[in-house]
């Protein structure tokens, strides 16, 4: 099954600091820094791992003292937790406006899913990397916070899955199989890009969406 996947990637990814800025096109002086610590956090947590990355090099990277980092996040661990909300945050605003065209077949949402998900996975690998990677090393409280963003992008999953199982458009097999296990192993699969995308530097991002939505097309049974 062949599905044409349109996209523009821009030129650079987008990093953290890439947020709103005062009318005069100048964030404050203070904002600028919490997100410089957030930006040299996300890159040694990207390459070396959060449980390794020490208050010490994140404050020396971004170029503030300890005093000056407590200012902004009481912790390492509330530091992550920001990184991750705001990822989480994006990627979910870009599926759910994919997907919010009540007049597409379930085939069409569950691809606009995919291919938004991959090519976001394919411009924010840091991002992606840290937010599935990492997580883990956030106590339980935190945790929670981020099961709540994928709870969501589940029950999304699984509406565009019921109904594609109501209407026949899709069909699956196995015991126990549903629409929820079943939104379970998309998300699952699309989420794992973060670990293998490096052995598929041959392909595109858009090329990359196009073979990702192949499998997934064939999952359901389309």
């Amino acid at each position: 099954m062949n599905i044409e996947v349109n996209a523009t990637l821009p030129a650079h990814p987008a990093r953290v600091t890439d947020a709103v800025e005062s009318p005069r096109g100048k964030r404050p002086r203070g904002l600028r820094t919490q997100a410089r610590i957030r930006d040299e956090a996300l890159r040694l947590f990207f390459d070396q791992g959060f449980s390794t990355t020490t208050m010490r090099e994140i404050c020396r990277a971004s170029g503030v003292s300890s005093a000056a980092f407590y200012k902004h996040y009481p912790s390492k661990d509330e530091l992550l937790l920001s990184i991750v909300v705001d990822t989480f945050s994006r990627l979910e605003s870009s599926v759910r406006e994919a997907t919010a065209d009540p007049g597409h077949t379930p085939t069409a949402r569950l691809v606009a899913l995919v291919r938004v998900m991959t090519l976001w996975h394919c411009e924010h690998p840091h991002e992606a990397r840290v937010a599935n990677r990492e997580v883990q090393e956030l106590p339980e409280p935190m945790l929670g916070t981020v099961h709540q963003h994928w709870r969501r992008l589940r029950g999304l999953t699984e509406e565009i899955v019921q109904a594609g199982l109501d209407g026949g458009e899709f069909e699956v097999s196995g015991a126990g199989a549903d629409a929820r296990h079943t939104a379970v192993a998309v998300l699952g699969f699309v989420r794992s890009l973060s670990v293998w995308q490096d052995q598929m530097r041959n392909m595109s991002p858009v090329e990359l969406a196009e073979f990702i939505v192949t499998f997934v097309t064939r999952m359901v049974g389309t």
